[in-house]
């Protein structure tokens, strides 16, 4: 069954949360089906050791939204 994105974003808000609830529900739960290249993975890696390092170097997603920074 195609649907078209617009018919998508036609829904009310609770329609749509409840379709990325469904849709997000029917990623199966494992992992090595998962396949990160090398480069990413270095990357991932990097940006882990990052926040390792220093955890209060990022921003919250609501300062991201917003603009602004929390200090």
């Amino acid at each position: 069954m195609a649907v078209a994105i617009k018919e998508l974003l036609d829904l009310n808000v609770s329609e749509r949360i409840d379709l990325a609830l469904k849709l997000w529900e029917s990623i199966p739960d494992k992992s090595e089906n998962i396949i990160i290249s090398p480069q990413d993975q270095k990357e991932l890696d990097k940006r882990y050791q990052e926040h390792l390092n220093n955890p209060e170097a990022g921003r919250s997603w609501v300062e991201i939204k917003t603009g602004s920074k929390s200090n």
